[in-house]
C-alpha cells in the first residue's frame, strides 16, 4: 500500500499504463475488446483507486498503522490522506496515459482520422 502512496510510484504507474493503453488500443482495432480491455483495467487502475480508498478510509477512521518491515515506521492520519492522493493521482495519471497511448496508437495505425 505505502508503495502506491508515493511519488515514485507515478513513474513505475506510467511504465505500467503505456503498455495497457497500447493493448487496449490493440484490442479495440482486432475486435477483442473484452479480454484486453479487462487487464488493462485490472493491472492499471483499480490498484492505486482502491487503495486511495483504503488509505483514505483509514484516515477518516483515525487510525494508526506501524510497518515493522521498515523499521517502525508509522503512518497516522495526514500519512494517510497524503497516500491516498498520490494513489488518487496515479489512477488519474494511469487513465490519461491510456487515452494518450490509446490515441496514439489509432494515429499510427491510421484507424482515426487524426
Amino acid at each position: 500500500m505505502s508503495s502506491r502512496g508515493e511519488p515514485n510510484g507515478l513513474w513505475i504507474g506510467v511504465a505500467i499504463a503505456v503498455p495497457s493503453g497500447l493493448g487496449v488500443a490493440l484490442s479495440v482495432m482486432g475486435s477483442n475488446t473484452s479480454s484486453l480491455v479487462g487487464v488493462a483495467i485490472s493491472a492499471s487502475l483499480l490498484p492505486p483507486l482502491v487503495n486511495a480508498g483504503i488509505c483514505w478510509a483509514h484516515a477518516l477512521s483515525g487510525s494508526a498503522w506501524v510497518d515493522l518491515s521498515v523499521g517502525g515506521r508509522g503512518f497516522g492520519v495526514i500519512e494517510y490522506i497524503e497516500m491516498g492522493g498520490f494513489s488518487f493521482a496515479l489512477t488519474m495519471v494511469n487513465i490519461a496515459c491510456i487515452l494518450v497511448t490509446g490515441i496514439f496508437m489509432f494515429w499510427f495505425k491510421e484507424a482515426a482520422p487524426y
